[in-house]
């Protein structure tokens, strides 16, 4: 479980579509308060995809052999190839100009927005494939020792750990963040498509292969 939750984790935190989001609040009015707000809205929904995750399956994963754990096994075989769906899709996309989009609606209004407003953004713009595979992997381990309650503490704090170090520098360094900031948020926007295929292919091929071993033994 460690060690698969340790790679979604860091997947998670190099989501360039959350970074992107994150670094415009911390640069709008009051962007310390919002930055700490979006943070609070990820790893609460953190938690809360663990504990329902941990309450729908009484904290009893199924035993081995069983066809229950097989399904999962299998479960996390399939998101592995839809992660890699996901990688070639990007992939065709690099270097293609990619059509203007209607700016959403709250990106105008981003100095005005509450920190509520903020919480929901860090709950709404976490990867759903991640959190999914997250929610798998829970599905399938016992939570009954201190190490493994770390590991899931750990979990949440590896997803959140690239708006964390962001927060800090900004509250540290206010005058040279927005400089810093505003350059990372550039070079993410220019290589979103082949971070997202780095990413995906990675975690893709490990879930495939870690458990299409794990079926076959």
């Amino acid at each position: 479980m460690v060690i698969n939750l340790v790679l979604i984790g860091l997947a998670m935190a190099f989501y360039p579509v959350a970074l992107t989001v994150f670094i415009l609040l911390v640069a709008s009015d009051r962007g310390l308060r919002k930055g700490a707000a979006f943070i609070a809205g990820w790893l609460a929904t953190m938690a809360a995809v663990a504990a329902v995750t941990v309450s729908a399956t009484g904290n009893s994963p199924p035993a081995s052999g069983t066809a229950p754990k097989t399904g999962i096994v299998v479960a996390k075989i399939v998101l592995g190839l839809v992660l890699l769906g996901i990688a070639e899709r990007q992939r065709r996309r690099l270097g293609r100009p990619q059509p203007e989009k209607p700016e959403p609606a709250w990106r105008a209004r981003l100095d005005d927005m509450s920190a509520v407003f903020a919480v929901g953004l860090g709950a709404f713009f976490q990867p759903t494939v991640l959190v999914v595979t997250a929610a798998t992997i829970i599905t399938g381990a016992k939570l009954s020792t201190a190490a493994s309650y770390t590991a899931l503490a750990v979990f949440g704090l590896l997803s959140a750990s690239t708006f964390l170090s962001m927060e800090i520098y900004a509250a540290v360094r206010p005058a040279r963040s927005a400089d810093v900031l505003g350059r990372l948020d550039g070079w993410i926007h220019r290589h979103t498509d082949l971070i997202i295929v780095i990413g995906a292919t990675a975690l893709g091929l490990w879930l495939i292969g870690n458990n299409a071993y794990t079926l076959a033994t």
